[in-house]
């Protein structure tokens, strides 16, 4: 088993990445438990959750971990991917929008990350 709060977010995204969706919001909840106000936590947690098609509770994750740590551009990134699984496209391309202006990723462009 992982061991203290990294290693749970990395197994979450391990976990993910892999299709595993249900494995990985177990993970991201054992991360959640031990930093319930750690962006990253919420941000992993929010993220299983729209794997999950869990997209209400994914959405107030993502809410709370920008309010938490708001120079944070992935939790933007994901809330744009959840808008978009909701059918709220203008929604989802402002976030994406403010995701690739945070990053600072040339390279990155809205529809890139709505893609993912």
């Amino acid at each position: 088993a992982p061991e203290g709060l990294d290693g749970w977010l990395d197994w979450c995204v391990f976990l993910g990445d892999r299709g595993r969706a249900t494995e990985a919001l177990e993970a991201a909840e054992r991360g959640v438990a031990l930093g319930p106000t750690n962006a990253t936590a919420l941000n992993n947690r929010g993220w299983s959750r729209l794997l999950a098609k869990e997209l209400p509770a994914a959405q107030r994750d993502l809410e709370e971990a920008i309010r938490l740590d708001p120079a944070a551009w992935l939790p933007r990134a994901n809330l744009a991917r959840v808008h978009l699984a909701q059918g709220r496209l203008e929604f989802a391309l402002g976030r994406a929008e403010e995701a690739v202006r945070m990053a600072g990723d040339a390279s990155t462009t809205p529809w890139r990350i709505l893609a993912r």
